[in-house]
């Protein structure tokens, strides 16, 4: 996997067909998606749409939003014809690994109750759970450093 890119106009006819999978769309949504991480991440200067690529195409795209306490939450969305193939764990360890986000301290995501892929992957890298569900049915996973 090459390092993470930012996320770009270009990027969105290659990413806009991953939001037709019916998981994708059960836990994150549809089309607008990767399109509301581009116009967020340019309207704010701690809003981060990041590109994980192999060998030049997109293989899954993270949203990240960093905040003044030095935490980050982020989500990712890995092209459902690449599931199960490692993916999420390179592209989620390219980002702690990102200069960008060398002053996060501590990372979260949401995990909405049921989606067992997400809450499996996060604990495989050192992600633990902080509270039961919220009224939205999340989880929030996290890793201090």
């Amino acid at each position: 996997m090459h390092d993470l890119q930012v996320l770009c106009q270009g990027h969105l006819p290659q990413i806009a067909p991953w939001f037709d999978d019916p998981v994708t769309r059960r836990w994150l949504g549809g089309r607008d998606w990767a399109e509301n991480t581009l116009l967020l991440a340019k309207a704010d200067t701690n809003r981060h749409g990041l590109i994980a690529s192999i060998e030049g195409s997109p293989v899954a795209l993270l949203d990240v939003e960093v905040y003044a306490d030095a935490s980050a939450s982020f989500a990712i969305v890995v092209d459902p014809r690449l599931r199960q193939r490692g993916i999420a764990t390179r592209a989620l360890k390219a980002m702690l690994e990102f200069t960008r986000f060398a002053p996060v301290s501590r990372f979260f995501a949401g995990v909405q109750h049921g989606n067992e892929s997400s809450a499996r992957l996060l604990a495989r890298l050192g992600f633990t759970p902080t509270a039961k569900p919220s009224e939205q049915g999340f989880i929030d996973y996290e890793l201090v450093r």
